[in-house]
């Protein structure tokens, strides 16, 4: 099953987390973990690797989002979450 599939949902709660590493800098990495929920259900996402502070300034609570990918594809949901008025 190959679909394309559009979600349209509102941010519940980003939090940005520090955890131990020993690939990250100084021993330190980062995860952003966000939950969205269309008024249904909730799908929590979650962010790793370098640059994850950017979406969390973006992805604030109450700010609506919208993310188009290829069914199942649930990584390609979580990578490209953008404004609904581009949807």
């Amino acid at each position: 099953m190959d679909e394309h599939v559009t979600v349209v949902a509102q941010v519940a709660d980003a939090r940005l987390h520090t955890f131990a590493s020993a690939k990250a800098p100084r021993g330190k990495g980062q995860r952003l973990e966000v939950t969205i929920t269309d008024g249904s259900g909730r799908l929590q996402l979650v962010f790793f690797g370098n640059g994850v502070h950017k979406p969390h300034k973006e992805l604030l609570p109450g700010t609506r989002r919208c993310s188009r990918a290829r069914s199942p594809s649930s990584t390609a949901v979580c990578n490209s979450l953008i404004p609904p008025t581009s949807c």
